[in-house]
């Protein structure tokens, strides 16, 4: 990884995968949300010592908006809600939906300064929430148990 594309840090290394024809894949984070132009290539190191640098790809990491929220309690024994993560004043459309991808609740909630709205009591199963901000029109889903 490197700011400039010049000077580059290791920011992990994978093992030779003779198991699986799966994809390689690396998550990464900004240290402490910092946006901006990132850049990354790969090292391959063979048997033989041999060193190959791939092609350098650029990404550009921006401040993620997205309202981020979790249900809570979850599992739960039946009443459900809605616990924010962030700044969550606002309109939202809730959609919960049981495992057949059937709406069960379909609603409008307005959010002011209360980080945690009851939602719904639901019965036992397995549901989906998605919660979509009517201003931005973005979306988060989250898996719910419900004893």
């Amino acid at each position: 990884m490197s700011r400039n594309g010049r000077s580059f840090t290791s920011i992990g290394s994978f093992e030779k995968n003779t198991t699986s024809d799966a994809p390689y894949k690396m998550l990464y984070t900004a240290p402490n949300g910092q946006n901006g132009t990132y850049y990354f290539r790969i090292k391959q190191v063979y048997a033989n010592g041999y060193v190959r640098y791939s092609n350098t790809k650029q990404v550009l990491l921006g401040n993620s908006v997205a309202t981020k929220f979790s249900v809570y309690p979850n599992p739960s024994t039946g009443v459900v809600g809605i616990k924010f993560d962030n700044n969550s004043a606002g309109h939202y459309s809730i959609q919960i939906y049981n495992t057949q991808g059937q709406v069960i609740v379909n609603k409008t909630i307005v959010v002011s300064d209360s980080p945690y709205v009851e939602l719904a009591n639901l019965k036992s199963g397995s549901y989906w929430v998605r919660l979509t901000d009517e201003k931005s029109q973005t979306s988060c889903v989250n898996q719910l148990l419900i004893k």
